[in-house]
């Protein structure tokens, strides 16, 4: 029975081979939504169109590897919802306690060593 009852050594070999062109020709797409991208959709679309060319696969890889447009906007979000009224972040209140927890052991010290304190 040779035949189609199993996968031979070859098959399996060449399915592997298949996959890893299909991870490799869509690396650049993946890159781009790893990078969180404004440009994934069209990186895709350049890969689904032209990417067999070679010319078109390489443009969408060095598409995908160029920084985001804007790479900081969610650093920038962040600072803008510290400065409006109203809003505290996470960072703001751990900054404050953590200020509160050094101005409490500032004033315990200095309870200490105050020389009032040792006359009484």
């Amino acid at each position: 029975m040779t035949g189609h009852s199993a996968l031979t050594a070859a098959d399996f070999v060449a399915l592997l081979l298949f996959l890893l062109l299909v991870f490799v020709y869509w690396s650049p797409y993946l890159i781009a939504m790893h990078r969180k991208s404004d440009k994934s959709t069209p990186i895709a679309l350049t890969l689904f169109f032209v990417g067999l060319t070679g010319v078109g696969w390489i443009i969408a890889l060095i598409w995908a590897l160029r920084l985001p447009r804007h790479p900081g906007n969610e650093v920038l979000g962040s600072r803008d919802a510290e400065t409006e009224p109203g809003k505290e972040t996470r960072t703001a209140i751990t900054q404050e306690v953590s200020g509160e927890a050094s101005a409490n052991r500032a004033s315990a010290s200095s309870q200490i060593l105050t020389p009032s304190r040792l006359q009484d």
